[in-house]
């Protein structure tokens, strides 16, 4: 048994997640007062249900007291990433066809688009009823807008 790494639980998770057809998105473990709380964050193409965040806590849960002396008391947090997360991955992109995203450009202007396609490392957006392609490695930052009316 040993301490709990953020490398340990990225190895823990990713095989779980992979027999799942999950994609891990990120793993971080924080200390908050006397308390750890342990993160995983998931996805897939269409989202993930509460039935299946709900499976892999358990699966997670379970592989964690098998392997990991935890000295502290912890809390596991198993979620999808929310919508302000940036998108970073090309997959990202691909799961969020016909969304509204905010694109800030390495060119320091920023533009408000619907991705309409992503291909190879191009995004196509609607801008105003404008198609534009923007690659990839011009982007800085990027991330969905809530749309409440579309």
């Amino acid at each position: 048994m040993s301490q709990l790494s953020q490398s340990m639980l990225e190895s823990l998770v990713r095989p779980i997640a992979s027999a799942h057809n999950l994609d891990l998105e990120e793993v971080e473990i924080r200390k908050t007062g006397n308390r750890q709380v342990v993160r995983v964050i998931l996805d897939k193409l269409g989202g993930i249900s509460l039935d299946e965040v709900a499976a892999i806590t358990k699966l997670v849960s379970d592989k964690l007291d098998e392997i990991v002396d935890i000295t502290s008391p912890f809390t596991l947090e198993v979620s999808s990433p929310g919508v302000d997360r940036p998108l970073t991955q090309l997959r990202h992109w691909q799961r969020n066809l016909n969304r509204l995203v905010k694109v800030e450009r390495s060119d320091g202007k920023s533009v408000l688009g619907r991705i309409v396609n992503v291909i190879d490392s191009q995004v196509l957006l609607d801008v105003k009823g404008k198609q534009i392609e923007l690659p990839l490695n011009q982007v800085v930052r990027a991330v969905i807008q809530v749309e409440f009316n579309r």
